[in-house]
């Protein structure tokens, strides 16, 4: 007698296992996002033609990683439940847990479609626009009347869908000879099926930024999709705050045209010979890690630690009052390599910004020629580094995995220095020139490695402390000037054009804001007069600069201004959920609803400097969701 809730395979025709079921219901789970994935590609097909037919059929296979990190979390419990050998001969049970694993496809394909609608209005893919819309039921409602017609489709769609699903649901379970086997096949799976959620082998999970770095931004926007880019936008999301100015205003009160389908694009100012650079000069970037005034001689220091850094700044333009954008690394990159502000209620690198279209210096320096090469003293997948620097037009990127180092030293969990810069000084030598070199330090990250005795001579490390701090920053003074001293030496030296600078300051916690931002720049061009250089400068006026050294022609968009020019300045800075403008004559901080301080500025000016703070949060937010930063390129 046949067990209750079974099916013999002989009556109902052609059986299957628990996994061949598992795997038909993935298979079809994986149809909406197909079929989003066309749709995206029909949007933007004009600037994906000249792909070429095979690199769009990768993208449509690399999708499908994207695709089951998307589907996985809410589908991988319920489809192994009801695969669960044994329990998946019982009907019932397998069709309860059948049911249960396309009920998120629903959502899933809903929020595919209003992506797909998004897309086609901004030209990317929906983020954390998609957690501001779920909170607001009425305009859910609003945008559904809207689209009858694809909802229509859509939901016909999902009908279509649930009848294979329930074809398949009802094929008649085999029975395994072995359940020895079965189990070992059954846990595989879910090993596996884990493995796909997290979508990657590497240290950090799959990430929006993946899709973008291996050819470029709308191959990237092809392989991505709204749900996996929503979803993850949620789990980093930050309320976009109140500001009583809107759009328009901020946009008059800054001097830009809101008619503008980019009202920030502006034609690119290129470096002459005249102004005191060379012609196609090699660019090399430093960005020090934490590197702080108050231990620099060349900015005051009593005490400097700093000796390679203060020799160099003797042959340097010095800039006296340059301030960094955040408190934040990843503020610091994003300043100098979009010329776009971390402001409140804005999407940082790694959580949606990459996905919008923005001057991208390294990309935009291929198209002249550059060799564009990314270096990080941390491992590659810190901040997802890597996949952004690929995505945004570096054509290699390094990270600590890569550099060789003296195995007698402890472990730096943000990379030596020394091993970086020599990585660095060996592939600049074996480079073609012209190029684009973007470095990050890392050593003089907390907790800080011990460097060594001769690092160590006055105080006793400690890894949090602000001795540990000090030491880390004898030794990334001393691997700079190794750096310097080898770079000296190498036939591209002479044309080359060097920007160093901080990303933030040493525990920014301090009286006056503008000592919490103030870091150290100077650029360095061989054969020119040193000078030192007052007025307000910001990280955002690298991002200017880099522009025109790299002599990038047609449109850009920056918030920055070129650190060769003139006319006035002032720096736009964010601590926590405060944004702050700073001025010659002051500063004033602001949380977008209230005003926090106003220091060495009057009433008119005070107005006047709170109104421009205030349109810059609006521009630059509104403009980067709209997807209307800078003019849209293939």
């Amino acid at each position: 007698m046949k067990a209750t809730g079974t099916v013999s395979p002989s009556a109902s025709g052609r059986s299957v296992s628990g996994l061949q079921r598992a795997l038909l219901l993935l298979g079809l789970s994986l149809l909406p996002f197909l079929a989003a994935r066309v749709w995206i590609a029909s949007l933007s097909w004009s600037e994906l033609e000249d792909l070429g037919g095979l690199r769009i059929l990768g993208a449509f296979l690399v999708g499908v990683r994207f695709d089951l990190a998307a589907f996985l979390p809410f589908g991988l419990a319920p489809l192994g439940l009801g695969a669960l050998p044994l329990w998946e001969q019982r009907e019932g049970w397998r069709k309860a847990w059948g049911w249960v694993t396309f009920a998120p496809l629903i959502p899933l394909a809903f929020l595919l479609m209003a992506d797909g609608v998004y897309f086609q209005e901004v030209g990317r893919h929906v983020g954390r626009e998609g957690v501001l819309i779920a909170h607001d039921p009425s305009y859910l409602a609003t945008m559904s009347l809207e689209h009858l017609p694809l909802l229509a489709v859509g939901g016909g769609g999902l009908v279509l869908l649930a009848l294979a699903w329930r074809a398949v649901l009802a094929l008649p379970a085999r029975k395994s000879d072995s359940r020895r086997r079965t189990w070992t096949v059954f846990l595989i799976a879910l090993a596996v099926g884990g493995l796909a959620i997290r979508g990657s082998l590497s240290r950090k999970p799959l990430h929006p930024l993946d899709a973008y770095r291996d050819h470029g931004f709308q191959w990237g926007n092809l392989c991505l999709n709204g749900a996996f880019s929503a979803i993850r936008a949620s789990l980093h999301f930050e309320a976009t705050p109140t500001n009583t100015v809107g759009l328009s205003e901020a946009l008059v009160t800054l001097g830009r045209d809101p008619l503008e389908p980019a009202p920030f694009s502006q034609t690119a100012a290129v470096h002459s010979k005249s102004r005191g650079f060379p012609e196609r000069p090699n660019v090399v970037v430093i960005l020090l890690e934490s590197w702080d005034l108050s231990v620099m001689g060349s900015y005051g220091a009593q005490s400097s630690l700093t000796p390679s850094f203060d020799a160099l700044a003797k042959e340097s333009w010095v800039y006296e009052e340059v301030y960094a954008s955040s408190q934040r690394t990843i503020g610091g990159i994003q300043a100098t390599l979009t010329g776009i502000p971390p402001v409140p209620g804005l999407p940082e690198l790694g959580h949606g910004l990459e996905q919008a279209a923005t001057t991208r210096v390294a990309g935009r320096g291929r198209e002249q020629g550059y060799l564009s090469l990314f270096f990080q003293g941390p491992r590659r997948r810190s901040y997802y580094l890597d996949s952004f620097a690929l995505s945004t037009g570096f054509a290699e990127a390094y990270g600590m995995e890569d550099y060789p180092g003296r195995g007698e030293r402890e472990q730096a969990k943000w990379g030596w220095d020394e091993d970086l810069y020599s990585f660095v000084a060996g592939r600049l030598e074996r480079a073609q020139e012209p190029f684009f070199a973007f470095v990050l330090s890392g050593t003089t990250h907390s907790p800080y490695a011990n460097p060594g005795a001769e690092f160590t001579v006055d105080l006793p490390h400690e890894g949090h402390g602000e001795s540990g701090y000090r030491n880390t920053m004898r030794y990334a003074d001393w691997a700079l000037g190794q750096f310097l001293d080898r770079a000296r030496k190498s036939q591209w030296y002479p044309n080359t054009v060097w920007i160093v600078l901080a990303d933030h300051v040493y525990r920014s916690a301090r009286d006056d804001v503008r000592e919490s931002f103030r870091i150290p720049l100077l650029v360095h061009v061989p054969g020119r007069a040193p000078a030192r250089i007052r007025g307000v400068r910001s990280q955002l006026d690298v991002h200017a600069t880099l522009l025109g050294l790299l002599g990038v022609r047609g449109r850009v968009s920056t918030l920055g201004s070129d650190l060769a020019g003139g006319g006035p300045r002032e720096a736009l800075v964010r601590q926590g959920d405060v944004l702050g403008l700073i001025t010659s004559q002051g500063y004033l901080t602001h949380t977008l609803e209230t005003r926090v301080e106003k220091v060495g500025l009057s009433n008119e000016e005070g107005a006047r400097v709170e109104r421009r703070l205030l349109s810059y949060q609006r521009a630059v937010t509104d403009l980067v969701a709209a997807n209307r930063w800078a003019e849209r390129t293939p």
